[in-house]
């Protein structure tokens, strides 16, 4: 789809009802053997961070999405990929935090990218964590400033490659000492998995008109 209709198609998207836990529950990690897993509920008065889905024109016919690496020296979800963004500061809105957290990241100016909307917020139940995604878009890409300390390495997705079950594994892994099922993306050399992977569940969902 060509960016200037994929990006009215996902404006008026955004307005609509979106697709929420239903849909990110799609790539959530689940038990072995507990399939019918659900979603925690959402916890009020706990952390709350911001990320951004950053997309930009890659070519005629393609759109992208900022993905960064977390550093390997960080004291949670090190060497995972992630979307830009961080926990929201006192008297800070949700996306004061994701425009600011995506600038000090990858060094992206918070005055450049076009506020889209907002998708659901995910409750991660393990961290205790509220997590609000942001959409935006940016016209014309700048090279990526990295903050080493956070961030090893900044890249664009294919939003077809999102879109494309191919690119899609399911594995058995052990977290936390529980045999998991866990769903993710292969589309760089670390795999797209958890709350990220869950996020841009919803995204491809609501991209699909509610499929």
């Amino acid at each position: 789809m060509k960016p200037d209709r994929f990006k009215q198609h996902l404006l008026s998207r955004l307005r609509e009802t979106l697709p929420g836990t239903v849909a990110q529950t799609r790539m959530a990690p689940v038990l072995s053997g507990n399939e019918n897993w659900k979603a925690p509920e959402i916890i009020l008065d706990v952390p709350e961070s911001a990320v951004l889905l950053l997309l930009s024109p890659i070519s005629e016919d393609e759109v992208g999405l900022t993905l960064t690496l977390r550093s390997g020296n960080l004291p949670t979800h090190a060497g995972q990929l992630s979307l830009p963004g961080g926990r929201i500061e006192s008297a800070e809105s949700v996306v004061e935090a994701a425009l600011r957290e995506t600038h000090e990241e990858v060094g992206i100016s918070r005055e450049l990218p076009e506020v889209m909307g907002r998708m659901s917020p995910l409750y991660v139940h393990h961290s205790g964590n509220l997590i609000h995604p942001v959409v935006a878009w940016i016209d014309d890409l700048p090279a990526f400033k990295l903050n080493q300390a956070e961030v090893s390495e900044a890249f664009v997705v294919s939003i077809s490659h999102l879109l494309d079950e191919a690119y899609i594994r399911r594995e058995s892994w052990n977290l936390r000492g529980q045999d998991m099922i866990v769903p993710y993306w292969t589309v760089h050399r670390v795999p797209l998995w958890g709350a990220t992977a869950m996020i841009l569940s919803e995204f491809c969902v609501l991209l699909n008109d509610g499929d």
